[in-house]
């Protein structure tokens, strides 16, 4: 079976123009959707709610119809996690298309927003869905999960959220419900991960990363996974499809130059960079040098196509080494469903007093 993955497309991102985001799936990924059996979407498909008079909500919308549309003409599915609350709300539903494509379309797209499991019985393959913010303990309902379904395991996990290896060097605390990769391992031959946006893999678990560069520190290559997975075998081929086209985010590092080496080498990259009109590119530099600084923000003025530059002093980030434990945070995970008691409580204890039904009337209102 060969599968697809895409995850952290992150439509409407305010740093990434939404139709170079549509023009760069119709690139790279698009050729790729003739010859697989699955799509298979990780979550944080929307970054924020769109709505249809702004160009994000008008490509999300044309990119959701042309995937449905290819979809049926080519015979693959379409699966789609939720993400983070935040990002994907209840958009994805925009995938249901059974009104136009009639009730063979339930079976060939489907939206996950509950820890669910499926068998797709043409290619022999069980797949558990594990979306985002659950708001219970993940690791203890999974095997209770099988446990109703009769199995022991699946062939394959589809996470969006954390894993202890992906989370950032320097931390002392980490989110609740982070999964760890040695412990999931058992119930799948293979995990892939969206929510963190460097692609890696580790051991089983296939982290898919950001199919878009939204900021610095992510700089690294971006794209999606090709998987040839056997059932048999319980083994999995990977292929990683690179977006070419992915904005440039930039970091150069001055701060062991003096003022008048750092502006020269500013210059020398600015000099580099393509003029591509209504195309953003991101430069991060990393100085203290207050003189560079204006010096470069006075040419930065002058380039031929929007450049964004940013300064960062660069101050040194003590890594922790893998030996430190660390503190999980005992957070409520919100949910859409707990939010509003949250709220009330929140305001209760700061010496305000909204009755609950007040904060949902609200929260309708402004959602």
């Amino acid at each position: 079976m060969r599968i697809a993955f895409l995850t952290d497309v992150h439509m409407g991102h305010p740093k990434v123009p939404a139709n170079i985001a549509h023009d760069n799936l119709k690139r790279y990924l698009y050729p790729h959707l003739e010859n697989i059996d699955v799509l298979l979407l990780g979550g944080d498909f929307f970054d924020d709610v769109l709505t249809l008079d702004i160009g994000a909500g008008y490509h999300a919308t044309l990119i959701i119809d042309e995937l449905c549309t290819m979809a049926k003409q080519r015979n693959f599915l379409i699966r789609v996690l939720r993400g983070t609350w935040s990002h994907d709300r209840h958009q994805n539903k925009f995938f249901l298309r059974t009104s136009l494509d009639g009730p063979s379309a339930k079976e060939r797209i489907k939206v996950f927003d509950t820890l669910s499991i499926e068998t797709l019985e043409q290619y022999g393959v069980s797949i558990m869905y594990i979306p985002s913010e659950l708001g219970y303990d993940v690791m203890a309902e999974i095997p209770e999960t099988l446990a109703a379904r009769g199995l022991d395991r699946v062939d394959i996990i589809a996470h969006h959220g954390y894993f202890r290896h992906l989370l950032p060097n320097g931390m002392d605390r980490i989110p609740s419900n982070t999964l760890e990769a040695s412990a999931i391992k058992r119930f799948a031959a293979l995990v892939v991960n969206g929510h963190i946006h460097s692609p890696s893999v580790v051991n089983n678990v296939v982290n898919g990363g950001s199919f878009e560069r939204c900021c610095h520190g992510e700089e690294e290559n971006k794209g999606f996974f090709l998987i040839d997975y056997d059932p048999v075998q319980r083994s999995s081929k990977l292929e990683f499809v690179v977006n070419e086209g992915a904005l440039t985010f930039t970091t150069l590092d001055l701060r062991q130059h003096g003022t008048e080496e750092a502006i020269d080498r500013y210059v020398k990259l600015q000099t580099a960079l393509p003029i591509v009109p209504e195309r953003p590119t991101y430069l991060r530099v990393l100085t203290a040098d207050v003189v560079a600084k204006q010096a470069i923000s006075i040419r930065a003025k002058e380039h031929l196509a929007p450049l964004y530059v940013s300064f960062d002093k660069g101050d040194e980030v003590i890594e922790n080494e893998y030996s430190v434990d660390l503190e999980v945070i005992d957070l409520p995970v919100l949910t859409e469903s707990n939010l509003p008691e949250h709220i009330v409580s929140y305001l209760h204890d700061n010496g305000d007093d909204l009755a609950l039904d007040e904060v949902v009337a609200m929260l309708r209102e402004y959602a």
